[in-house]
């Protein structure tokens, strides 16, 4: 039985949902490499996979300014 499968009998044996868990399987499988991202973050990320690649790729482009933008201020502002 895989760790998911484990997870997930367990939690229903305790009659817990994820929610109140407060984190997703995928959470809790990648070993920590998501560790720091709030579920707002995650939840916004899962809908821009969702998105065609064309408008995956103008969202990509527009977080990439944003955050080009907000590094090069930080260094001026050195």
């Amino acid at each position: 039985m895989a760790f998911g499968d484990r997870l997930a009998f367990a939690r229903k044996q305790k009659k817990m949902t994820q929610g109140d868990l407060g984190v997703t399987l995928d959470y809790l499988v990648k070993d920590g490499e998501y560790e720091h991202i709030d579920n707002e973050t995650l939840k916004r990320l899962k809908e821009v996979q969702g998105l065609d690649s064309d408008t995956r790729a103008h969202v990509f482009a527009t977080i990439d300014a944003f955050i080009k933008a907000a590094k090069l201020k930080s260094i001026a502002a050195l």
